[in-house]
């Protein structure tokens, strides 16, 4: 019946997948994106972005980052980042597996085959919560 604001990311970055990104009832996950040079605060002020993301491929654009908002402490982690830069993949979580589609990666190689800006890639990973966690 109404709309809060959660905390901010960790870092300024965007354009992530829509679609079926929660883990576990619990983890929203924020994949790739994009971080680009400012960003706009919820009063409208514009400020430089913040942060520090992560790429595989630190000479290309977008993001290799994974982040986790936990539903249930609202805090935000990051998990193990993605093997290539992508940008708005289509992504579905099916039970522990990550299942990510095409998107736009500025070209990436994955298990030695070479893959374009828009690649027909099909990328599954295995999810878990992490061995150290309490919860």
């Amino acid at each position: 019946d109404r709309w809060s604001r959660l905390p901010d990311t960790p870092i300024a970055t965007g354009n992530f997948p829509a679609g079926e990104i929660v883990y576990d009832d619990r983890y929203i996950l924020l994949i790739g994106g994009f971080q680009y040079a400012n960003v706009m605060g919820p009063v409208g002020r514009i400020r430089k972005s913040f942060g520090k993301i992560t790429k595989h491929y630190p000479e290309k654009d977008y993001c290799s980052d994974i982040l986790v908002f936990d539903t249930k402490t609202t805090a935000f982690g990051r998990a193990t980042p993605l093997p290539l830069n992508n940008n708005m993949p289509m992504a579905v979580v099916h039970g522990d597996e990550l299942h990510l589609i095409g998107g736009e990666t500025g070209g990436s190689v994955i298990e030695g085959e070479p893959y374009a800006h828009h690649p027909d890639l099909y990328l599954i990973g295995k999810l878990s919560k992490a061995a150290n966690r309490s919860d």
